[in-house]
C-alpha cells in the first residue's frame, strides 16, 4: 500500500504548545493524523530520527534557533521522512536556508489549514510545499542570478 492510500502521519516540532495544539487540531480536520509532537530540540531530534511519521513539520524558531531546526530537518530526511519547515513569516533567508538544509517546503502560520493539508499531501507526491508567494520569491531570486545558473546565495 502506498503512502497516499494510507492515512498521512505527521509529527509537529514546535516550542510553542499552543502552536502544536492548533496545528494538530487543524490538520485532523483534514484527515491528517498527528502521531507525535516535540517541544524542544532534544525531543524533536529523537522524534525525527524515529521515522514514525511520513511528514515532520519543523518550526524554524525551535530553540536554539535557527540551527536546531535545520538539524531536525536533516535527521528527518535521514530517517526517510519528509521534512517541511514552518514559521511565522516567509522571510527569504529562512526559506532559502530551510530548502538548502533539505526541507521539502516551507509553510507560514498565516496560511489556512486547508493549504497546509494540501501542501503536506503534495510533498508526499514529491512536490515542493510552498505558497504561491514563496514560489514567486524563489523565482525572483533565481532570475536575479542572471541566466540559468543558480545564484551563489541559494
Amino acid at each position: 500500500m502506498d503512502r497516499e492510500a494510507q492515512a498521512i502521519t505527521v509529527a509537529v516540532c514546535d516550542a510553542s504548545e499552543i502552536s502544536r495544539v492548533g496545528i494538530t487540531r487543524s490538520l485532523a480536520r483534514h484527515g491528517l493524523d498527528v502521531v507525535a509532537e516535540a517541544g524542544d530540540h532534544t525531543d524533536a531530534l529523537r522524534l525525527a530520527r524515529s521515522g514514525q511519521a511520513a511528514v515532520v513539520l519543523v518550526d524554524l524558531g525551535l530553540p536554539p534557533a535557527p540551527g536546531a531546526a535545520f538539524e531536525v530537518v536533516a535527521a528527518a530526511n535521514d530517517a526517510g521522512s519528509i521534512a517541511i519547515a514552518v514559521g511565522v513569516d516567509g522571510a527569504p533567508d529562512g526559506l532559502f536556508t530551510a530548502l538548502r538544509s533539505g526541507a521539502a517546503g516551507y509553510l507560514t502560520k498565516d496560511l489556512p489549514s486547508s493549504s497546509w493539508a494540501g501542501a503536506i499531501a503534495a510533498a508526499l507526491r514529491g512536490e515542493t510545499a510552498l505558497s504561491r508567494a514563496m514560489t514567486a520569491m524563489l523565482v525572483a531570486r533565481f532570475r536575479a542570478g542572471g541566466g540559468v545558473g543558480v545564484p551563489a546565495d541559494l
